[in-house]
């Protein structure tokens, strides 16, 4: 029998023709963002998970190091209520924090690199933060005093750093160490809870910060997982961007992880047009881009006869795009033999990231969004 139409999209959903029924009835995963990890991976440990320039992990190597940053956490005190300040570039460390974090239930508000040390306080005591990572290329002796002096945070983890100058600062091997062998309180975290504090873009006003919670987190990989998306485990998923915002988070490092994907993490290029270089050294076959480096391979000599049939998606955000940009990038992945389509949405940070995409060539409209996700 024929459901009966209401007339309005929203009650009716025509959007849903673009999906199997399988698709549209997954059930939706209800657990925390480390706990759907592990069961998106079971049978994956042996796959490289990471890729960096701090060091390859395999999934196994990846759950080890999370459990770790976990237990010393909890030793100084992170549990529910507690929030983690972190500012860090690309680099494994942000994974461990991440799931390290969700797993003795207190949340984590990431800051981009390159803050400076009034925005960094600011934060700190914005947040009660009791904790502050960062690298040591970041950590200036200014900012460490700022930081001790002018907030309550109790300790600074240096991450890279051979030595410290202050005792309350420490090293990341020294952190590690303070939860060997000693084990944690059964811990019931409540998917409801909060995990993450995103910062908007500030395109409607002053920046605010968003809370997000495990459920966001799941769900809209679960969404990117249920659609036309050609996502495989093993696949070479290249990250470019620190996970400060809630886009990077779950779509550049909860998504290729929880698939079990090996992500790559490379740091943006200095010279952006070099980035075809890293395209032809990497052969990712995920790329999440921002329009420029799209230009950038539109426009290289060094890609103009090859083949890039290995990339299967490619997705564009951060600004906006004109038709014409849509035209140009459409003929150089019909050039180059790429059988995807710009991955172009509309979503914001209170709902983590894409709310509607363009998956399936019969979404892709110059101009459009793409359709909705499927829940």
């Amino acid at each position: 029998m024929n459901k009966m139409l209401t007339g309005y999209p929203s009650i009716d959903k025509p959007w849903l023709k673009y999906y199997t029924e399988e698709q549209i009835n997954a059930p939706l995963p209800h657990m925390t963002a480390y706990e759907y990890l592990r069961q998106q991976n079971a049978g994956h440990e042996d796959l490289q998970a990471i890729d960096s320039a701090f060091g390859n992990f395999s999934y196994r190597e990846l759950f080890s190091m999370i459990d770790r940053t976990a237990a010393a956490l909890w030793q100084l005190g992170m549990k529910k209520g507690q929030i983690v300040l972190e500012m860090l570039p690309v680099m494994p460390h942000e994974s461990f924090l991440f799931y390290g974090v969700d797993v003795t239930g207190a949340a984590l508000a990431p800051l981009a690199p390159m803050y400076p040390t009034e925005e960094v306080c600011k934060a700190a005591r914005k947040f009660d933060a009791a904790l502050f990572f960062t690298f040591d290329m970041l950590l200036t002796p200014a900012m460490e005093q700022a930081v001790y002096t002018q907030t309550g945070v109790q300790h600074i983890v240096s991450i890279g750093a051979a030595q410290t100058r202050d005792p309350r600062t420490m090293t990341w091997e020294a952190f590690l160490a303070l939860g060997e062998g000693k084990p944690m309180s059964e811990i019931s975290r409540d998917p409801e809870d909060l995990l993450f504090l995103a910062s908007t873009g500030g395109s409607t006003g002053e920046p605010k910060s968003v809370m997000l919670n495990d459920n966001c987190f799941n769900i809209a990989v679960h969404q990117y997982v249920n659609s036309a998306l050609d996502y495989q485990a093993g696949d070479r998923w290249m990250r470019l961007w620190p996970i400060f915002s809630a886009t990077a988070a779950v779509s550049n490092c909860h998504l290729p992880l929880s698939v079990g994907m090996n992500n790559i993490l490379r740091f943006f290029p200095e010279n952006m047009s070099d980035f075809d270089q890293m395209v032809l050294q990497e052969q990712p076959e995920h790329l999440m881009l921002i329009p420029q480096l799209l230009d950038v391979l539109e426009n290289s000599t060094a890609l103009e006869n090859k083949d890039l049939s290995y990339i299967k998606t490619c997705g564009c955000g951060g600004l906006s795009i004109t038709g014409q940009f849509e035209a140009r990038v459409n003929a150089f992945f019909k050039k180059h033999n790429m059988n995807c389509v710009l991955g172009y949405g509309w979503g914001c940070t209170e709902n983590a990231t894409s709310a509607a995409m363009r998956t399936l060539p019969e979404t892709v409209m110059i101009g459009s969004v793409g359709a909705p996700q499927v829940n």
